[in-house]
């Protein structure tokens, strides 16, 4: 069960697209404005295709720390 608890709050920590009522995985999701397309990292995909530097930067960092929020619970599982 320990186990299953910890991969639900890996799993979580992933699910913060913002702007998006479905599809809110931080890592792959379909691109914001064609909703099919797949995008890998589609927050800053998204920033980046808008010409929005300044949030294309803001994603970069929540991505990076949500990435090692999730690495800090696996090293902290094992």
């Amino acid at each position: 069960m320990h186990l299953f608890l910890s991969y639900v709050r890996i799993t979580n920590v992933f699910l913060q697209l913002p702007g998006r009522t479905q599809f809110k995985h931080v890592i792959f999701a379909p691109q914001a404005w064609s909703g099919y397309d797949e995008a890998l990292f589609p927050s800053i995909r998204d920033a980046i295709d808008a010409g929005d530097w300044v949030e294309a930067q803001k994603q970069v960092e929540k991505v990076a720390n949500i990435l090692s929020t999730a690495v800090s619970n696996l090293v902290n599982y094992s």
